[in-house]
């Protein structure tokens, strides 16, 4: 979040992978990921955001 959060998103190896409502979600590769076949492209095809409705008891 914040103002630079494009800037932070891509820094230190790091790629986006959404953005949504002010937010920008990144990941990083780690050195093991393609000996289990993770790719920068299916980190970003396989990123959804779980979104609950908040409701409460109250009437």
């Amino acid at each position: 979040t914040g103002t630079d959060r494009d800037e932070l998103a891509v820094a230190q190896g790091r790629f986006v992978l959404n953005r949504a409502e002010g937010v920008a979600y990144a990941a990083r590769l780690e050195t093991g990921a393609p000996e289990y076949g993770i790719t920068e492209n299916s980190l970003i095809e396989g990123f959804r955001l779980i979104r609950q409705d908040w409701q409460t008891d109250e009437t």
